[in-house]
């Protein structure tokens, strides 16, 4: 599953400076930043089973006399918390990058504070401490969505209520400017791998409800420890190998918000368990077979059968 979100650019002007905030360490010859910063939303895949919505960087980079190799671009917070890094490997002894992008999930941007200041760093391949090239933004934070999940954990086939299995998911959520808000409610949208809601039987939307979060106390306010369940029992319409998408969402009333992690998980659980599933029906049709032959052979025989 992988696409972008709404439309929407952002632009900054770029401060460049000498090394300092992530770690110790002095600019040298080497590279050189470009002047401005753009970000668009994306969703990338940030956990083989997970993709994320975020904010994709971009910015003009030149690096020199370092033609094959690997060159770390890293972008951090003001508490000095890395947000994202990708690397540049230059084909040329003096190569150029018009947009150089970095991915930040927004899971990682709600670290950051009210003046949403970063750092861009073009480390040495041969000294993390030592920095070719640094530069600074700062990102509105209302570029940043007022909710903003952040996933755990996932599990496979785990121990519902009531004996049940299915697919389990714990994470917390990141709500801001929403104090005193009241009726705020986990509801669970299921959709498929082109992002496409998926239906009941009965046609209607496949959604499942979650806990019923308390009134947030101040305009920053974090939900923690939410386990998040879905009963494979609910999904025996589907084939056991068809690709569901778990979101998260809030639902207000009737306006439903949904999140920014998207997590995929099989219909019928893991292999093994389909397998298991698989074994059990045919054990149940050969039964079923072997006594229907046997009512055949008793009418064959003149017997009635019981």
């Amino acid at each position: 599953m992988r696409g972008t979100g709404a439309v929407a650019l952002g632009f900054a002007m770029v401060a460049f400076g000498l090394a300092g905030c992530a770690t110790t360490g002095e600019t040298v010859p080497g590279a050189s930043l470009g002047s401005s910063v753009e970000w668009v939303p994306s969703r990338e895949a940030t956990n083989r089973r997970v993709d994320e919505d975020g904010l994709r960087f971009k910015i003009g980079l030149e690096i020199d006399s370092l033609k094959g190799r690997e060159v770390p671009v890293r972008l951090f917070d003001s508490a000095n918390r890395l947000l994202g890094e990708a690397i540049a490997t230059p084909r040329y002894e003096g190569s150029v990058w018009k947009e150089f992008s970095i991915f930040v999930a927004y899971s990682r941007l709600e670290s950051l504070d009210a003046s949403g200041s970063m750092r861009f760093y073009v480390v040495s391949p041969d000294d993390p401490k030592t920095f070719l090239a640094t530069a600074s933004i700062n990102l509105p934070t209302r570029q940043l969505p007022s909710l903003i999940w952040r996933w755990q954990n996932w599990k496979l086939d785990a121990s519902l209520p009531a004996g049940a299995e299915g697919f389990e998911v714990g994470a917390d959520v990141h709500v801001s400017n929403r104090a005193g808000q009241q009726g705020m409610e986990v509801v669970l949208l299921l959709r498929d791998s082109d992002g496409n809601d998926l239906e009941t039987a009965d046609g209607e939307p496949l959604r499942f409800s979650g806990p019923t979060l308390g009134t947030p106390g101040s305009s920053t306010w974090v939900y923690q420890n939410l386990t998040l369940r879905v009963p494979y029992s609910a999904l025996e319409h589907f084939d056991p190998s068809h690709t569901l998408v778990l979101t998260p969402a809030i639902r207000i009333g009737e306006k439903i918000e949904p999140g920014n992690i998207h997590i995929q998980f099989w219909a019928g659980g893991s292999i093994s368990r389909q397998l298991k599933v698989h074994r059990e029906d045919s054990e149940r049709l050969e039964e079923r077979i072997t006594y229907l032959e046997r009512q055949v052979e008793i009418l064959r025989g003149g017997e009635a059968p019981r």
